[in-house]
């Protein structure tokens, strides 16, 4: 009895971290791809906030916390002029755009761009919900398309 009395808490801990892990691994899969279609949407001309794109982005992002403010998408057109500058074109979110802020401020270091190119860049921010504090507590994913 003594045996079983101290094996059942290590086995639950244990149970608890591996279920954690798993839940935030999935959380952080469902962020990359809700990135990557952003990003693919925001490419082809559309708007990924409006119509039909959005109602895809927002059943990818069932479950990240998006409509509930514990996610935020933030989208980010870049380009790089004749001079060798890369400037911000456009930027957009939707979600919690007071909790998080996008990190893309200037594009050097995250993208190479040739003169006159353009490139997208989409972000996801959103809680990890890891149980009893194993993993990181945010989740950030980043996407150029």
């Amino acid at each position: 009895m003594l045996e079983f009395a101290l094996i059942v808490p290590v086995v639950a801990v244990a149970f608890l971290a591996s279920f954690s892990i798993v839940l935030v691994s999935a959380r952080t899969l469902q962020a990359g791809s809700v990135s990557r279609i952003a990003g693919s949407v925001a490419a082809s001309g559309q708007d990924p906030f409006s119509g039909a794109a959005k109602d895809q982005l927002l059943e990818a992002a069932k479950g990240l916390g998006l409509e509930k403010g514990r996610a935020a998408i933030f989208i980010t057109e870049i380009t790089r002029d004749a001079s060798g500058t890369y400037k911000v074109v456009h930027r957009s979110s939707t979600g919690n755009a007071l909790r998080w802020k996008t990190a893309i401020d200037k594009a050097e270091g995250i993208v190479e761009l040739q003169s006159g190119e353009r490139a997208w860049i989409t972000e996801v921010f959103a809680e990890s919900n890891s149980l009893a504090g194993i993993g990181p507590a945010e989740l950030k994913v980043r996407n150029v398309s």
